[in-house]
């Protein structure tokens, strides 16, 4: 047909952005939740999380999700989940609550006036909470108020790389890929201005618990991680504390990441935690390019009296003792930060590595030097005058 009417067809392709992954990390810890029941309570932070979500989902139908939630002794996948946790969801039509009828798709029941995205993620993910709190021994809360932040974070970067691979793969066999919003080759991955390739991955990260500092060097390790992959760390702090966590601080700094603490009032409020995620978290990287987001820093100032290029806290925590430190000592070895109560002060040799260092006259008291003595200016205390002050005297030869 083309040959006998002449007329130029050109096949149609859907240029734009590539697809954005989503990580969410859920802080389910229940001491943290019970302290902010006044404020927010779980299941209303999950139902405002899942209009989040379906937000993130509806830019783009390649968007993609994934909630992991960080328990108090272990990080936990909540969506998706394997199938072999589905089989508690009975197959065939149910009518709901509402009177509306749900529809069978394998091993799960939908919703029939829902966008099936949508149904499927609230589903698994509401039924992965419930097996999670059902399955929560009392006596391990007892033990520790802390939640896994650490092992959470490691295991959305595994996922993240997993998923990019995969991606990667199928796009570079696929003669008619759907996106093809490309960059030069020679991007470079630790400028944060060099062009984006590839599948657009960032962590959010819902945090209500206090310290972390027992988690320092895993979670160092994975903001290092997520730095060289590009990732940004987003971080939401509801902690009940005055001071947020610096860790999570330094990670959305570290990964041109937002992050945000919210004032707490007294008496505590209602937080209006949906207009918060819409507003500073649901834009993905290639959309922030375009817009002026706020900074890890210009946000944690924006409730002080400080600068934002002095609000980030950035204190470390000992390799010894697992505690905050502001003024610590660093091993040249192998940079191990340790307090003033460690071995190595004592004995000179570094707990990581085992070099000995040497201290040099460390703890010794210092010399005290005696200061010199003032010399008195001429004719003082000789009966002269110092000064041009009072009667001259005669000069001998002259007169």
């Amino acid at each position: 047909m083309n040959a006998i009417d002449g007329t130029e067809r050109q096949e149609a392709s859907s240029e734009g952005p590539p697809p954005a992954l989503l990580v969410i990390i859920l802080d389910t810890n229940p001491y943290a939740w019970t302290i902010l029941r006044e404020t927010i309570t779980l299941l209303d932070a999950v139902a405002n999380l899942q209009i989040f979500i379906n937000a993130h989902l509806a830019f783009s139908h390649a968007n993609q999700v994934a909630v992991i939630a960080s328990h108090t002794d272990r990080a936990v996948w909540l969506y998706p989940t394997p199938a072999r946790t589905r089989k508690n969801i009975s197959n065939g039509a149910v009518p709901g609550p509402d009177g509306d009828t749900s529809i069978s798709n394998g091993n799960a029941v939908y919703n029939s006036n829902k966008y099936k995205p949508f149904a499927q993620v609230e589903e698994e993910l509401m039924a992965s909470l419930r097996s999670l709190m059902s399955t929560t021994d009392p006596s391990s809360l007892e033990s520790t108020t802390s939640t896994m932040m650490a092992g959470a974070l490691s295991t959305a970067l595994c996922y993240i790389s997993k998923t990019s691979e995969a991606y990667n793969a199928t796009r570079s066999t696929d003669p008619n890929p759907s996106y093809t919003y490309d960059a030069p080759p020679t991007a470079d991955p630790n400028d944060p201005n060099s062009p984006l390739t590839g599948l657009q991955s960032r962590i959010f990260i819902f945090s209500v618990s206090t310290s972390l500092a027992t988690q320092y060097i895993p979670l160092m390790n994975g903001i290092f991680a997520a730095q060289r992959l590009r990732v940004a760390i987003d971080v939401l702090s509801l902690n009940p504390s005055t001071s947020p966590s610096a860790f999570l601080q330094q990670a959305a700094d570290a990964t041109n990441g937002i992050f945000y603490a919210p004032p707490r009032p007294n008496p505590p409020n209602p937080i209006a935690l949906l207009p918060t995620l819409l507003s500073l978290f649901v834009h993905d990287q290639t959309s922030r390019r375009a817009l002026y987001m706020p900074t890890a820093a210009a946000t944690s100032a924006s409730s002080s009296s400080s600068t934002a290029s002095t609000a980030i806290n950035f204190q470390a925590a000992c390799f010894c003792h697992r505690r905050t430190v502001t003024i610590g000592y660093v091993c040249s070895i192998c940079l191990s930060i340790f307090c003033e109560e460690c071995g190595v002060v004592r004995d000179g040799v570094c707990l990581t590595c085992g070099t000995r260092l040497r201290l040099g006259r460390y703890g010794r008291e210092p010399k005290v030097v005696a200061g010199r003595k003032k010399k008195k200016r001429g004719g003082e205390g000789e009966g002269g005058t110092a000064s041009g002050s009072g009667t001259p005297l005669a000069t001998p030869g002259l007169g």
